[in-house]
């Protein structure tokens, strides 16, 4: 909901348009925090699961996935600050205002981009031990384990502009 509102080539009518429509870019922050809720129940469903076949790489399992969480929260205030300096911008139309508004976007793309990094380490030891455990078919398991390896070194390349 809140990607629409952003126009990739003009942070002028992004603001614009974030100032002009709160409620969905208010709307589209809750989603994601309860996406991040989510996010965290699924790494302490895996913990509970998989504690019995090596709880230390559980439990490191889910310290990445609480670390993910809490990156994809901080990245989310990123866009709260922007809400805010969009409605600045709307009643001010003050220039400065863009390149701060310029800012908040990159960084919480950026943010986000960076949270899947502990999102891979996390799922990789979460789908190994899934594979030990034969909780799974092991196919899923390993199919897993190889997207894994994509996540981890394709999503970091692409926040740094790597195409």
């Amino acid at each position: 909901m809140f990607d629409p509102l952003v126009d990739k080539t003009d942070i002028g009518k992004t603001m614009l348009n974030l100032a002009q429509h709160p409620f969905n870019a208010q709307l589209s922050i809750f989603l994601d925090i309860v996406a991040v809720m989510g996010v965290i129940w699924l790494g302490v469903l895996f913990y509970t699961l998989l504690q019995k076949n090596n709880k230390t790489w559980a439990m490191t399992g889910l310290g990445f996935y609480v670390l993910e969480a809490v990156m994809l929260l901080v990245g989310k205030t990123f866009s709260y600050a922007l809400i805010r300096t969009s409605d600045l911008y709307l009643i001010t139309s003050e220039i400065s205002l863009l390149s701060t508004g310029q800012v908040l976007l990159q960084v919480e793309k950026f943010i986000s981009s960076m949270a899947m990094i502990p999102f891979g380490v996390g799922a990789f030891l979460f789908y190994y031990l899934l594979v030990k455990s034969k909780a799974l078919p092991t196919w899923i398991s390993i199919w897993g384990l190889v997207s894994m390896f994509l996540v981890l070194f394709g999503i970091p390349l692409i926040a740094y502009g790597v195409k």
